[in-house]
């Protein structure tokens, strides 16, 4: 993790009071990455009434795909709550039991009222007897409707969730439709050092539960708290953000995850300073207390950096500009209260005043003349949101609307705009499943064994088994959507991947991207389909499992049935060494992987049976390191760009399916 503090202002007039912001901003440093940390997950899932039908049966399949996601080493618990609660799997080691846990979720059935806070505190509890130093632990929580039997004061509901993270239990929360507390499930978030999450649509469920796996496996720090200690008297600071503030001016910022920073910006009131211009003054220390991840756990970490302020004279402040990064920082909290203060004057009915209140706060943070594409949009989605407010009023702001609001809101506090993209695009996702939605066909060609597509001017790298699409720029736009993606993965940048792949290429369109469209690769006729709805999956069709998104299929090769990644940016495929003993080998081959680089093997050709079919693939056999990380999916090789090359490919994440022909 790197950690920056940088004020808007360094120097202030002598003998002024003046108000600084400083920026705290924690980067995650993926190369420095230990090994992925054991996860101890406890879902607790509703199972009221009004989970009944589709609901229900969407959430436990997601359930269920979660676990299939899981690695061996991972534990579930599972807790699933009405009036009554029940403790259906105490947490269970997924490698021994992850058929079990999936009957277990099978057999929810729904009816009777919500007791949230009961089933909650079962969840928890469950949890508690498995919780480790070595391990990270946290309570899934998903409703559709509100705490209405038992504890139901949102406060004391808050008063457990702190008790679970006091025993190291961090908490997230899922909210499907239009009946459930949002601000309660938000606060639950928040001080369990979570996420919240909004579903319009329960068929979102699977996509939710593997993005808050996805940040759980890439946990860059945990339990970050900063402090701000002032040196001199009469400070004053306080947060822009909204993190919980546990005592004055120590905030829980939570967990550092992913590619995506955290910042904390806080206001600081300085008194006036009578030291001499050109005196430099320390006018307090930052604070970090946090926990890293390493070889067999983690480890607590701390660490301090002071903050300096310069005495000068009013004319040299004259025309000095607040740093740009610090204020960009600055907005997006700024846009939130805003954002979160139209939502109460809206509840009261005062619908222009809350138009009036967007659309100014748009227009201040605009004048800053700040020039980021994140902020822009952001301004773009407050002035149309006072638009309708202004003119559709009620017909605009129903609880849908208030709910994706709210959690607009949260995310935005903290600068987690990525979370808000993501809630967007699986929301107009889902909004054109089964229908016949947007889909283009684009030239595509194999390069030096790599499946490459030109699109819209870009030349991408589709790469199945890659967990994040990276980029030259910020977002790849596909069929008019346009996706985040990271600058490197795992510390590999694009630039790493084009000298290995031997060509330019703009984008690797990563299965984070892939999985949100039915996509068809034939190379025969050099063609690659993308399409927002649903493509023709021709015999065979296979299903498949996925671990972060990579799909997974299932093969017969000597005599036995393992389970394969596809993988179609890999030059050859791939079998664990067991299973490759007797082969004689028939030369040798290069290939890479992102975080491990370039690498030389022995190849043989073998004989396998996928989907009814007999073919001859040529393998190879992983190196050591990269051969135990498959262990992680539970999965014994890798199935290459060859695939590609016999047959078309057709692949529907979404309806867990893959067909070749």
């Amino acid at each position: 993790m790197k950690v920056e503090a940088k004020l808007d202002y360094p120097r202030i007039p002598q003998g002024e009071a003046a108000t600084v912001r400083l920026l705290v901003r924690l980067t995650p440093e993926p190369a420095n990455r230990a090994r992925r940390i054991p996860l101890d997950i406890a879902l607790v899932l509703d199972r009221s009434s009004s989970m009944h039908g589709e609901k229900l049966q969407c959430v436990k399949e997601a359930a269920g795909e979660l676990v299939s996601c899981l690695s061996p080493e991972d534990t579930v618990s599972l807790t699933a709550y009405n009036d009554r609660v029940l403790a259906l799997a105490a947490p269970t080691r997924v490698g021994e039991g992850r058929q079990a846990l999936r009957s277990a979720i099978e057999r929810i059935e729904s009816g009777g009222t919500t007791a949230l806070c009961a089933g909650f505190t079962q969840g928890g509890d469950l949890a508690a007897t498995a919780v480790s130093e070595d391990r990270i632990s946290r309570i899934l929580l998903l409703t559709d409707g509100l705490a209405n039997v038992g504890v139901t004061d949102p406060e004391r509901i808050a008063l457990v969730v702190d008790r679970f993270i006091a025993q190291g239990i961090g908490t997230s929360t899922i909210g499907v439709g239009e009946g459930y507390n949002e601000e309660l499930l938000a606060k639950m978030a928040d001080r369990g050092g979570g996420t919240t999450y909004f579903l319009r649509s329960p068929r979102e469920a699977t996509d939710v539960f593997a993005e808050e796996l996805r940040d759980l496996s890439s946990i860059d720090a945990r339990d970050i708290a900063v402090r701000f200690v002032p040196a001199i008297d009469r400070l004053l600071a306080q947060q822009l953000n909204t993190y919980v503030e546990e005592w004055q001016w120590r905030w829980r910022v939570g967990d550092l995850f992913g590619e995506v920073p955290r910042c904390l910006v806080i206001e600081i009131r300085v008194p006036p300073l009578m030291q001499e211009v050109g005196t430099s003054v320390v006018i307090g220390t930052v604070e970090l207390t946090f926990a890293r991840p390493v070889a067999d756990g983690f480890e607590r970490s701390s660490s301090s950096i002071p903050v300096s302020l310069a005495v000068t004279t009013r004319d040299e402040m004259a025309g000095v500009r607040p740093d740009r990064e610090v204020t960009l920082e600055a907005a997006f909290p700024v846009a939130s209260r805003a954002l979160a203060e139209a939502m109460r004057l809206a509840d009261a009915g005062e619908f222009d005043e809350a138009a009036t209140l967007l659309r100014s706060c748009a227009e201040r943070l605009e004048a800053q003349d700040l020039e980021d594409e994140r902020l822009h949009a952001q301004l773009q989605s407050m002035r149309e949101r006072a638009r309708r407010l202004r003119e559709e009023r009620t017909d605009f702001y129903g609880p849908m609307e208030r709910k994706g609001m709210c959690a607009e809101a949260q995310y935005g506090s903290k600068g987690l705009l990525v979370k808000t993209r993501a809630m967007q695009e699986r929301a107009a996702r889902h909004r054109s499943s089964g229908a016949a939605g947007a889909r283009a066909v684009y030239s595509c060609y194999l390069v030096n064994g790599h499946v490459l597509a030109e699109v819209d001017g870009g030349r991408l790298l589709v790469d199945t088994g890659a967990v994040t699409s990276i980029g030259e720029r910020d977002c790849v736009e596909l069929l008019g959507r346009r996706h985040p993606v990271a600058a490197s993965y795992m510390g590999t940048t694009l630039s790493d991947i084009e000298q290995l792949v031997g060509t330019r290429i703009t984008t690797l369109l990563g299965a984070d991207v892939l999985s949100r469209y039915d996509v068809r690769i034939d190379l025969e006729s050099g063609a690659f389909e993308l399409a927002e709805g649903e493509l023709p999956l021709h015999p065979p069709v296979i299903r498949i499992d996925d671990f972060q998104g990579v799909p997974i299929v299932r093969a017969r090769i000597g005599g036995r049935e393992e389970r394969f990644f596809v993988d179609t940016a890999a030059k050859l495929s791939y079998v664990h060494s067991t299973l490759s003993s007797h082969w004689m080998p028939d030369g040798t081959d290069t290939d890479f992987f992102a975080g491990f680089g370039e690498f030389t093997v022995e190849t043989g050709t073998e004989q396998i049976e996928l989907g009814g079919r007999v073919r001859r693939v040529r393998f190879a056999t992983l190196p050591p390191l990269l051969e135990g990380s498959l262990a992680l999916a539970g999965v014994r090789g890798i199935l290459g760009s060859a695939l590609c090359e016999e047959s078309a490919l057709t692949l529907s994440s979404r309806r867990r399916s893959i067909a070749f022909g």
